[in-house]
């Protein structure tokens, strides 16, 4: 190996190795297991999640809609749950409180995408991600409650792919009945 590709790949080993925090700038997009930062597209953002609920306020017992709304700008772009070529899909993980259960999600229909002869289904755009959850019937009427995901996924560009780890939260309240629906998640669920 030519003494010039050697020393190449040495100096790239070295900005990558556990400890190197610095070598690579934060960009709020996660970091790897490793424990450094991972490099940014440019420090332009590609991928944000909200979590919007069916109503603010739930009923003991009674399950209720909340959507994750992926919005992927520019020109970013996530794997579908089965992507079909190399990529990775997004695995979700609820932060619920104790008693609280949801539903699998229900994934809209991906986009057929080809890149140099490898089909992958993606999304790009903005995806509603509906999902239902059902609290105990046992819930303290008045009290509040958080209810979170965090998002693992792998954000792509024509370019290159990157491993995203995002979080998104609510809070609702538990009442006697439930409120009103929320148009927006009304509309996701369809």
């Amino acid at each position: 190996m030519p003494m010039r590709v050697f020393a190449f790949l040495l100096l790239a080993l070295a900005r990558c190795a556990p400890g190197t925090a610095g070598a690579f700038p934060a960009d709020g997009f996660g970091s790897d297991p490793f424990g450094f930062s991972l490099p940014a597209f440019g420090e332009k953002k590609l991928l944000e999640v909200t979590l919007v609920t069916g109503s603010k306020v739930v009923a003991p017992g009674v399950p209720f809609t909340v959507v994750l709304n992926f919005r992927h700008l520019g020109d970013g772009y996530t794997y579908w749950t089965n992507p079909g070529g190399p990529g990775q899909g997004s695995a979700i993980s609820w932060r619920l409180p104790p008693g609280f259960m949801v539903s699998q999600p229900d994934w809209p229909a991906p986009r057929r995408h080809e890149n140099a002869g490898i089909v992958s289904y993606i999304y790009r755009g903005t995806v509603p991600l509906p999902f239902t959850i059902t609290p105990p019937a046992a819930l303290k009427v008045g009290e509040s409650f958080d209810i979170a995901a965090d998002i693992a996924t792998q954000v792509c560009t024509p370019r290159t792919c990157m491993p995203v780890k995002l979080a998104a939260a609510a809070a609702v309240t538990a009442a006697e009945t439930a409120g009103s629906p929320n148009p927006l998640v009304e509309k996701a669920r369809l």
